[in-house]
């Protein structure tokens, strides 16, 4: 899903709700075993096998990246270039999500909004706040979520950035209805979707937006229109 809010700064595969969540790969490695066939297990032992290499890999590479990050941030701080700081600082801390480690990774994303704010980048501070409200929200930090996630609103509306706008309403919708807010989780995921088809060519974000509506609908017990969402959100797919 790509948004100009992450052209300008980040790539969407970047969201911190969904690179750093360890219940993912549980979840494959499970699904992998049900290949398993009348045949033997061989099949899902490899998969699992595979999946925990590419585990392995992913993370090698993060905390590689890592390092060559630290050592830029190192050198961002001799030469005092806070715009590198902030840019280095961000991609610290989401690299700490992605592996799980949320404490460290939110302090680095607090330090790169603080810079952000001092050189006056609100493009930067409104990236910033969404990877923050994405990291409060896997850690179960809700509240703390919606005032960032709200922050970010008022930037990108400011810069008249819709695309922008509509993928945090669509997250404040998920953490609504993560808090079983269920009335305010639609009416900002709604507010997602009509704006991402007034604005057309976003079927990604349309279907980010079903699915969360789905979702609501699913946590109170209406599995018939939650099914046809997901299916909705699925074409679009």
């Amino acid at each position: 899903m790509a948004f100009c809010l992450y052209h300008q700064a980040d790539t969407q595969s970047e969201l911190l709700h969904k690179a750093g969540n360890t219940n993912y790969y549980t979840s494959l490695e499970y699904h992998s075993t049900l290949q398993v066939d009348t045949q033997g297990e061989s099949k899902g032992i490899s998969a699992v096998r595979h999946q925990r290499a590419d585990r392995h890999n992913r993370k090698s590479q993060l905390q590689a990246s890592l390092k060559t990050f630290q050592q830029a941030l190192a050198n961002a701080r001799s030469k005092n270039n806070r715009t590198n700081q902030v840019n280095i600082l961000k991609r610290i801390g989401v690299i700490h999500c992605k592996l799980g480690e949320y404490a460290w990774g939110i302090k680095c994303l607090e330090q790169a909004l603080h810079l952000a704010q001092t050189i006056s980048n609100p493009v930067s501070v409104g990236v910033i706040l969404n990877y923050l409200g994405a990291a409060y929200h896997q850690t179960g930090q809700e509240h703390k979520a919606l005032k960032v996630y709200v922050r970010a609103i008022a930037i990108f509306q400011n810069l008249d950035n819709q695309p922008g706008v509509a993928l945090l309403l669509n997250h404040v919708g998920e953490v609504y209805n993560s808090l079983g807010q269920f009335e305010q989780a639609l009416s900002y995921s709604r507010q997602a979707l009509n704006t991402f088809q007034t604005l057309g060519n976003s079927p990604d974000g349309e279907s980010a937006a079903l699915h969360n509506i789905g979702d609501v609908y699913l946590q109170m017990g209406r599995s018939r229109q939650a099914l046809v969402l997901f299916e909705q959100a699925l074409a679009l797919c």
